[in-house]
């Protein structure tokens, strides 16, 4: 039964003069519907016949019953003396789980002011509950931890245990570090509940808390206890019920919180809320706080208590809360369960989600937070555990993204902001020189796979990252060195084909008339040419067997010749490559130099590059980069342990090649990838090549580690300076979120080039609004989403300009997509691409697989958002 349309349906028949005629209709919390009608269509019939009336406009059906009807005229409603209700548009916040019951079936929305949830302590601090269905989720571990992370950067707070039937907070503090206060919180409220106002209070707001010491802490921690547990605890917890708190004339909380910011002016408070229903637990989260954290262990009986109270939550109007996994295992079946669950929740709570017309961000995106189960916890004697801390920081950006910093505001929106957007070092930042700048490498997760000495083959689409890799390798190996795990000081870096050494290109087809002629293999060009790049190093020693004498004569004129590439070097190497009995003695010189690495404990490793762009267009290029990897498996076969091949190509050329025991690379190649933790790494190390950001940094987000091991909420937490927290007000879409899925391709790729492309586009689009007299700047971040928003129409022109360039034979392909709109169906391809050449469904597997486009439907598709703008595809309303 709708409610709503029943009312309006009554209303419709039965009320004509709206001044004295009214319909009111009530549910209470068995289900009963009672009605209300004061209509002059009752005039002159007795009550059976109203009662008919009523019920032949609306059908009461389950879960409802038939309450009480009260049908009058508006002169017998005079007489007995019944008033029209009067009903605000919004409720105030109901106090029980009665009441939000009630609330909920009457359709009635709760009165939240705005300014709740955006406290300073000119107004009050900022009340936080942490609530949970069921107890044992970890929800009293997760505050203590995130009180620390709170105070840590400069926060003050205050915990305040309302847990009052099974307190906790006495003994989770260090007993060197907090010393339990005389009287907690019940006693505090149960005198002013029960004893008479006239009568003096005994107990003090200053005799309920103690502060927690912590060193090395800007910030500051206050404990209020529930009480001292003992025989006189257990009367008041009985006696007392959480109703009397806050009465039709007194509010007694009211009276707590105002005393304690009179005396100590918290920040914060963080309320650790009774667990399951009853009255202290729906007093804690529906009354007394402006944010919930609802935490809740991943299993079925978690979920079906939490989706009963959002669900009601929802209903009457309540959005400031958030729902966090906790103790969840680290592993993929856990993470599994929490999406399964997840799902579900949203399914059954929120419905489909909604957007913005005009951006097209998500504006309910509703995510949780979640908390892996940690060892260390587990047996600690007390909190906060420090080695842990990082399990939690996103439990305390949530508490801490509302909470205004007037000093910050000052200096994001006042007369320095300018000169701070000007100067981060996005303007003049070019792809040579990231590649050539060491500061701005990233050690992403999967550069110490690329050290293991095994892994011969790196692979990734254009724009990942591993020209970067090759570079650092060759011009900065000390760099790499110092952040590596793996042991790398006796290691010789050297180029084999790439940009840190002169390399033929031309003259592969000198080489490739000689392989399609039969007088040499290209794993014997590829050998000759590796003699000679370590000959123009210096790295072939002075070896006295006499077999090695022809050999050291035709190589001469190359030794310790940095400069270029000589046509003599190409005769030599064909030379060498041509003649067996040469090639069979260069494979013996490698042995030999191997045996003589393996005596000093030095290893060489080779390190190949730009094999897609030198040889890619080449006729012959698939064969000669075969070549390359049928020299690899040669040396491996002759047990040349010291000698070492890093092979970068571009991935659709690896997965093309189809050489005889591909599989045995199998194990021995990685595909270059960035994750969201690598993209933030990156963004902040760019940025802190600022030195006014860098200050601001360390007065308001201090960064305590080395940025590589930043975990990615601390990394969050120092980019809030930067672009914000999330992309609008209320539940819009996390920034970082926002960003990575609109650099990232359909296949999973993300590209460090288009995150330079977006924060210079970004920094550019702002520095516009400089001058202007009508648009405000932010107060809490440096780039505006407008400006994000254009940052990205540059980063995905960049990466469609690079697309073009990686797959030359799909161009006119590519010309074509400014017809489609951003999802599409397998009949629109078809109705585009039927006068060309193409073969559509090849094309779209062609697509898929390059990471263009994914199936989102039958037969439906969707292109990836990088892509977007740089095609001039037609975006929808939902992107």
């Amino acid at each position: 039964m709708d409610i709503s349309k029943a009312y309006n349906e009554l209303v419709e028949y039965f009320v004509s003069s709206e001044s004295e005629e009214w319909v009111d209709i009530n549910v209470n919390n068995l289900n009963l519907l009672s009605i209300t009608i004061i209509s002059d269509k009752f005039k002159n019939i007795d009550f059976d016949q109203r009662y008919n009336n009523v019920l032949n406009k609306i059908k009461i059906t389950l879960p409802y019953e038939e309450g009480f009807f009260e049908l009058y005229t508006i002169q017998e409603s005079k007489e007995q003396g019944i008033l029209k209700p009067i009903h605000k548009e919004m409720e105030s916040k109901p106090s029980t789980w009665k009441e939000l019951s009630s609330s909920s079936k009457n359709e009635k929305k709760i009165n939240i002011d705005e300014n709740e949830t955006n406290r300073v302590n000119t107004h009050g601090p900022k009340i936080v509950s942490f609530y949970s269905y069921k107890g044992g989720v970890g929800r009293t571990v997760a505050l203590t931890h995130a009180a620390y992370i709170l105070a840590s950067r400069g926060k003050k707070v205050v915990i305040v245990d309302m847990d009052l039937e099974a307190p906790g907070m006495l003994n989770v503090f260090n007993p060197k570090q907090f010393q339990n206060p005389r009287y907690g919180i019940i006693d505090y409220l149960y005198e002013r509940v029960t004893k008479v106002e006239e009568i003096e209070k005994r107990i003090k707001i200053t005799d309920i808390f103690s502060e927690v010491t912590l060193n090395e802490v800007s910030g500051r921690l206050f404990v209020v206890p529930a009480g001292k547990l003992d025989v006189d605890y257990l009367g008041k917890v009985d006696n007392f019920r959480a109703s009397s708190i806050i009465t039709s004339t007194e509010d007694h909380w009211s009276t707590f919180v105002q005393e304690l910011n009179n005396h100590l002016k918290p920040d914060i408070i963080l309320i650790d809320s009774r667990t399951g229903i009853n009255g202290w637990g729906a007093l804690s989260i529906l009354k007394l706080s402006n944010k919930v954290l609802f935490f809740a262990y991943p299993n079925a009986e978690n979920m079906n208590g939490l989706k009963v109270i959002l669900k009601a939550m929802r209903e009457v109007g309540y959005k400031n809360y958030s729902v966090v996994f906790s103790r969840i295992h680290d592993d993929k079946i856990g993470k599994k369960r929490v999406e399964e669950l997840w799902d579900s929740v949203k399914e059954d709570v929120y419905g489909e989600p909604v957007y913005d017309e005009i951006t097209g961000d998500q504006v309910t995106n509703y995510e949780p937070i979640k908390v892996y189960y940690s060892s260390e916890l587990a047996v600690a004697d007390y909190y906060p555990v420090s080695s842990v801390y990082h399990i939690f920081s996103q439990i305390a950006n949530e508490v801490d993204e509302e909470i205004e910093d007037n000093e910050l505001i000052n200096v994001l929106s006042g007369e320095d902001r300018w000169s701070l957007v000007g100067s981060l070092p996005y303007e003049n930042l070019g792809f040579s020189e990231t590649e050539n700048d060491p500061t701005l490498f990233q050690k992403t997760t999967y550069v110490d796979k690329f050290l293991d000495e095994d892994v011969s083959i790196v692979t990734g689409k254009k724009g990942t990252g591993k020209t970067k890799m090759y570079s650092m390798m060759l011009k900065h190996l000390d760099t790499v060195k110092s952040i590596s795990r793996v042991n790398l000081e006796k290691v010789i870096s050297l180029s084999g084909h790439g940009d840190y050494s002169a390399r033929p290109i031309d003259e592969f087809d000198i080489w490739s008339n000689l392989v399609q002629s039969g007088k040499c293999s290209w794993e014997s060009i590829w050998k000759s040419y590796l003699l000679v790049v370590l000959q123009k190093n210096g790295l072939i020693g002075s070896y006295k067997n006499p077999k090695y004498k022809q050999l050291k004569e035709i190589i001469q004129p190359a030794k310790k010749d940095v400069f270029g590439w000589k046509l003599e070097y190409t005769e030599i190497i064909s030379k060498i490559s041509t003649d067996v009995m040469l090639s069979q003695i260069v494979q013996d010189l490698f042995s030999d130099i191997d045996e003589s690495l393996q005596k000093k404990e030095d290893k060489l490793w080779i390190h190949y590059d730009k094999l897609d762009e030198d040889l890619e267009k080449k006729k012959y290029g698939v064969a000669a980069v075969e070549g390359l990897f049928k020299l690899v498996q040669i040396f491996e076969g002759r047990h040349i342990r010291n000698i070492k091949f890093k092979i970068f190509i571009r991935q659709d050329i690896w997965d093309g090649l189809g050489f005889t025991n591909k599989s045995h690379f199998k194990g021995k190649t990685i595909r270059l990838e960035w994750n969201q933790q690598d993209f933030l790494k990156l963004a902040l190390k760019i940025s802190l090549n600022s030195e006014s950001f860098k200050r601001i940094v360390g007065k308001y987000k201090p960064i305590h580690q080395d940025i590589d091991f930043m975990d990615v909420e601390s990394l969050k937490e120092t980019l809030q300076l930067l672009w914000g927290i999330r992309r609008h007000s209320g539940k819009s879409q996390y920034v970082v979120n926002w960003i990575y899925e609109r650099l990232t391709d359909a296949d999973g790729n993300t590209f460090p080039r288009s995150l330079f492309m977006l924060l210079k586009g970004a920094q550019e689009q702002e520095l516009k609004y400089q001058h202007s007299t009508h648009i405000q700047p932010p107060r809490d971040r440096l780039l505006r989403t407008s400006s994000l928003n254009e940052g990205l129409k540059d980063a995905s022109s960049e990466r469609c300009d690079a697309l073009r360039q990686e797959y030359d034979k799909l161009k006119d392909a590519f010309d074509l997509f400014e017809r489609f709109s951003d999802t599409f169906s397998l009949t629109d391809f078809e109705n585009v691409y039927k006068n060309t050449h193409w073969n559509p469904k090849e094309l779209i597997e062609t697509l898929k697989k390059i990471g263009v486009i994914s199936e989102k439907g039958v037969e439906t598709f969707k292109f990836a958002y990088i892509y977007i703008d740089g095609f001039k595809i037609k975006r929808t309303s939902k992107i």
